[in-house]
């Protein structure tokens, strides 16, 4: 009866052999539409793993996180590539995007794009638009200045994540459902910055060993998943350009750029039968699809609540529904604070200077503690991150330091 517990190495094969063969074949039947291919790939990754888990409880996990998260990720991502493109991909751009969301057939095809825009010429406002970028290392540039940087980081993340673990293991995590965080209770701030410390260290050390691993390997660029988030100084700014770029991605590709498109679509056709030639609602638009990107988000999440808590773990069952009203007051505080600058012209005309960037990384810190238990409570309730095998003499000192000083 299922699901049926199966021997690691099964496991394994089943989550990383027999989803991918299959998915690339469905890519590669150019009848079939982007839609069924989509539901196809979403069907084989996080069905698989949840019919045959593993009977190693960490490598259960390792292989949901892989497929049920990340790999079903891509799979939402290529359907929003055209079909006259990733019908032609063969098993190493397949390969290539499903590890870096990228392959040589999309980034020729961005090179194009550019040239004809360098052509036609660049306005300044789009310039500015463009300013930001992702860091990305490709094989060329892996010296041993950047290989120094990227050990030091793992050092700082592992250090970090050894003693939130350590501080949760002297006083569990606790917190009423549905409860925001008030900045005046110092135990509650130490104890959310606390997981905050070991959700940022899980992604990111589980992230970079595979992925930097991986690159080496394949030969292919390497981007961290994180921008130093805690220097955000807007929601905006947070979500778009430093927290989790894996998913930022996905979402931003599988649900803000479509719903986007079809709202112009929608405004040009109305506009083409209308005598009102008014300029297209731009903001308006962008306004609604960073909506629908949050409330896709917090659907994600939850689904990331059963796969990784309510599925895996013995007990009382998580109560669901916080993820999503996080998800939903960030969406709305996003979208108002991008507002709300547009109209006064912050960061434009004024609040450039080292002062305003000081209280507007206030104002962001301040915002994502407030509502931190919102996305914390239900994982930090399971105590699933404290499973992360961790260098136990390194706990353990923590441990004592924390204890000596309690």
């Amino acid at each position: 009866m299922l699901p049926i517990h199966v021997p690691s190495f099964i496991a394994l094969v089943l989550a990383f052999g027999l989803p991918h063969w299959l998915h690339f074949k469905l890519i590669t039947a150019p009848k079939l539409s982007n839609r069924l291919v989509m539901l196809g790939g979403l069907a084989l990754f996080v069905g698989i793993p949840l019919l045959f888990p593993a009977q190693d409880k960490d490598m259960d996990g390792f292989i949901r996180g892989s497929n049920c998260v990340y790999f079903m990720l891509r799979a939402l991502e290529i359907a929003n590539v055209p079909r006259s493109m990733n019908s032609k991909w063969d098993a190493w751009n397949y390969t290539e995007f499903m590890i870096n969301s990228d392959n040589e057939m999309l980034r020729l095809q961005r090179q194009t794009a550019t040239a004809s825009t360098q052509t036609a010429g660049t306005s300044k406002k789009s310039l500015k638009a463009a300013r930001w970028t992702p860091f990305i290392a490709y094989p060329e540039d892996r010296g041993v200045l950047f290989y120094v940087w990227w050990w030091s980081r793992l050092l700082v993340t592992v250090l970090a994540f050894s003693f939130a673990q350590a501080y949760f293991l002297l006083y569990p995590y606790k917190w009423p459902y549905g409860q925001l965080l008030s900045l005046f209770d110092l135990n509650a701030v130490v104890m959310h910055l606390m997981f905050v410390a070991l959700l940022y260290g899980q992604v990111m050390i589980f992230y970079n060993l595979w992925k930097l691993s991986v690159a080496i390997l394949l030969k292919i660029s390497y981007s961290p998943i994180f921008d130093a988030p805690y220097l955000s100084t807007s929601l905006q700014d947070f979500w778009s350009h430093r927290w989790n770029a894996r998913i930022k991605s996905a979402l931003h590709k599988a649900v803000f750029l479509p719903v986007l498109a079809a709202l112009e679509s929608s405004h040009s056709r109305r506009k083409r039968t209308s005598s009102n030639h008014n300029r297209s609602p731009a903001m308006i638009n962008a306004m609604i699809a960073t909506m629908a990107t949050f409330i896709v988000s917090g659907i994600f999440h939850e689904y990331c609540v059963f796969v990784f808590i309510d599925n895996t773990q013995g007990g009382s069952k998580p109560r669901y529904g916080e993820n999503m009203v996080f998800f939903l007051l960030h969406g709305v505080l996003c979208v108002t604070q991008v507002f709300l600058a547009k109209l006064s012209k912050f960061g434009e005309t004024w609040g450039n200077g080292l002062i305003w960037k000081f209280i507007s990384w206030l104002a962001t810190v301040s915002i994502l503690l407030i509502t931190c238990p919102l996305l914390a409570a239900p994982m930090g309730r399971s105590g699933l991150l404290l499973s992360v095998p961790m260098p136990s003499f390194l706990v353990d000192t923590f441990k004592a330091v924390l204890w000596m000083l309690a």
